[in-house]
């Protein structure tokens, strides 16, 4: 193939200006501010009943172990029972208020309801789909826009108190992991 086949001329390729940016109207910047908003909080409360769920298994599966072991001992008096008999009931007990917390984590929080556009309880309190509709075009996009950073705030909150709940999880989880650490050690013994 010649040389100057393989080149290219300038000619060949349009170059087009550098496009301008689009400025956004200062609502545009709001709405997507709160889209993005509510999207990163459901996303982390999302995460959150994720982590419970998993840590929740955790859990159940060492308190089976737990309590397939200890079976036998659980029917003799507690004068016959050794401390690695303790250890292994105490284990089984914090990894029941670690599921139990779990259980708390991915508990649907239901919030406030009102006169709210955004929250399905608050909408299925409309008389009808036309009552619903009619009422959200009547407000303006601030109000829209309004009624969604409320809603965010909302979420917000419970997605603080499923982290609160979660981290109560994980330091129950890592308690029973050490006492039945504990209990297998004295049992392996």
């Amino acid at each position: 193939m010649p040389e100057s086949d393989a080149k290219v001329s300038d000619q060949d390729h349009a170059v087009s200006p550098p496009a301008t940016p689009a400025t956004l109207e200062p609502e545009n910047v709001r709405a997507r501010f709160a889209a993005e908003t509510q999207s990163y909080i459901v996303d982390h409360i999302r995460l959150a009943d994720e982590k419970a769920a998993f840590f929740f298994a955790a859990s159940s599966a060492i308190l089976y172990l737990l309590f397939n072991s200890m079976q036998k001992h659980l029917a003799s008096p507690l004068a016959a029972w050794a401390l690695s008999d303790v250890v292994g009931i105490l284990a089984m007990t914090i990894l029941g208020i670690a599921c139990l917390t779990g259980l708390g984590v991915v508990t649907p929080r239901l919030g406030r309801v009102g006169t709210d556009l955004i929250f399905f309880r608050a909408i299925a309190q409309f008389g009808s789909r036309e009552s619903y509709v009619k009422e959200t075009m009547a407000i303006s996009n601030a109000e829209l826009i309004g009624e969604k950073l409320g809603h965010c705030y909302d979420l917000a909150k419970v997605c603080d108190r499923k982290y609160r709940a979660l981290a109560w999880e994980l330091r129950t989880l890592f308690f029973g992991l050490v006492l039945a650490a504990s209990y297998f050690v004295f049992l392996a013994k």
